[in-house]
């Protein structure tokens, strides 16, 4: 188990009292605070890996502490622990990227242990220099797209949706993908205003699919490796159908809301170093169509110093994505490494992406051998689940969302 510097803050001295028996036989340093100003003070004097504060505090509360930590310490790893009653503020909190991941109150010890574990495992790796390659290479690439930003701050702000909606204004483009994809036959209905989408979607789908089509977008009209790219967007587009597809065929209901657009983000890595490295980079794509991503990413290590899964990852912990996206596009080929997106949720992605591999580059991708164990199929059902969703998928995979 990874070791590192935790920061538990509550104004409850038996909640502070419990977190440290918890983690009292680990490999982690904990201190406590029961104050925002107190954790704050410690901080100044101490390097903290991860806080995990409560919601309810005074006179700070949780969203100020973790405000003023994110622009302060920006490396450090932020998670909330509160209570059910405080679930709105704690998905605000990850929505905006004040912290990475919310934990309900009462929390499973071992669980706890095993999340907090995994979290520092992740960013410790996304952050260390043998990653600063992939953000020096990446250069403009790292800015926030300016959509996404006010996106991101009217929701901090708790703006009303019909102001938010007013962002998309003068932008046909972008609010014509995303009107396409309400109302595509997934979702059964007819919307045609932006002000309704996002009721409709909700805010954290409408935040992702502002993301995706804004890095899409900033790919120049002349760009010379169009085929490619047309490649990986319809591959984007293929997985994020067939994992609300297939989850709702094998588990019979909808896929989670803040899951529901995982898809789109998980090949995040290979559009950006299409558009970094060009040529270099297109060559060893349109080959992978025979090889494979394994192959794939073996040759980017040889060449780049990192893989796809690895500079996806590490972009979107850069733009503040919440820790289970960041996540799926680091272990999309290998669910089973996944610590803090259910286990469920992950190998869907998998299968949904690997049934992509197969529609947009043609390559023949076996199923990974850890999905039957938590998709209750074993491979051959699997194949044939595939086989038979195949059609609903293509048809509500059309490029009208991302082109």
């Amino acid at each position: 188990m990874s070791g590192g510097n935790i920061l538990f803050v509550d104004d409850d001295p038996m909640v502070l009292k419990a977190l440290e028996r918890t983690f009292l036989f680990t490999n982690f340093s904990v201190s406590t605070a029961s104050s925002g100003a107190e954790a704050l003070a410690l901080m100044s004097k101490i390097k903290i890996d991860l806080i995990c504060a409560d919601v309810r505090m005074k006179p700070m509360d949780g969203m100020d502490l973790m405000s003023e930590i994110s622009a302060i310490y920006p490396g450090t790893i932020r998670v909330v622990l509160s209570a059910l009653g405080d679930k709105t503020t704690m998905v605000k909190m990850v929505s905006t990227g004040v912290a990475q991941l919310y934990i309900m109150k009462p929390w499973d010890n071992e669980g706890l242990v095993a999340i907090i574990s995994h979290l520092i495992e992740l960013y410790s790796f996304l952050r260390s220099p043998s990653m600063s390659a992939i953000m020096e290479s990446a250069g403009s690439v790292q800015v926030f797209p300016e959509t996404y930003r006010l996106f991101l701050r009217f929701i901090n702000e708790e703006k009303p949706v019909a102001d938010i909606a007013k962002i998309f204004e003068g932008q046909p483009d972008l609010t014509a993908r995303i009107l396409h994809l309400v109302n595509s036959s997934l979702y059964g209905i007819s919307i045609s205003d932006m002000k309704q989408a996002l009721v409709y979607l909700g805010l954290d789908t409408v935040k992702n699919l502002v993301l995706i089509s804004e890095v899409i977008r900033s790919v120049p009209a002349n760009f010379a490796h169009v085929n490619a790219l047309k490649m990986l967007v319809k591959h984007t587009h293929i997985t994020n159908t067939a994992l609300s597809v297939l989850y709702k065929r094998i588990f019979g209901r909808k896929v989670p809301e803040s899951f529901a657009v995982a898809g789109i983000l998980v090949d995040i890595g290979r559009m950006i170093m299409l558009k970094v490295y060009g040529t270099k980079y297109e060559e060893l794509l349109l080959n992978s169509a025979k090889t494979g991503p394994e192959f794939l990413m073996s040759e980017e290590k040889k060449v780049f110093g990192f893989n796809h899964a690895e500079a996806g990852s590490r972009l979107l912990d850069w733009w503040m994505l919440p820790a289970h996206i960041v996540e799926a596009a680091r272990f999309r080929y290998t669910p089973s490494q996944a610590g803090i997106m259910s286990q469920d949720v992950m190998a869907m992605i998998s299968l949904a992406d690997s049934f992509a591999w197969r529609q947009a580059e043609g390559f023949d991708m076996e199923l990974s051998p850890e999905l039957p164990s938590h998709l209750k199929n074993d491979i051959e059902s699997l194949n044939e689940i595939l086989e038979t969703s195949k059609e609903t998928i293509l048809e509500n995979s059309s490029d009208g969302i991302l082109k």
